[in-house]
């Protein structure tokens, strides 16, 4: 069951131009744990197509919303998203893009 949830999921987020990593994807469903404010699929693929904040290492790329408490993480050579997180503080290796 989760293989196939993934698979759609995979295929909704191809739709909208966004290749999802297997990480990526493992934590779609636990994105709305209690304790932050909810967000649907269709306000991630909008959050991920706009413009990262923040840079971690030489390859990653950060989108964060403090209010949200909401971090998605682009390999900047492949294009992937590697993870979505939910956390309400920047890390402090993070520099402004």
């Amino acid at each position: 069951e989760f293989k196939q949830e993934s698979k759609e999921a995979y295929d909704r987020f191809e739709k909208a131009d966004i290749y999802m990593s297997a990480h990526a994807l493992s934590r779609l469903p636990r994105m709305n744990k209690p304790g932050v404010p909810r967000i649907t699929e269709k306000e991630l693929i909008e959050f991920i197509k706009g413009t990262p904040n923040y840079r971690e290492g030489e390859k990653k790329l950060v989108y964060f919303d403090e209010e949200r408490s909401l971090v998605v993480i682009r390999n900047e050579e492949t294009g992937d998203i590697v993870s979505i997180v939910r956390s309400k503080k920047k890390k402090k290796e993070w520099r402004d893009v």
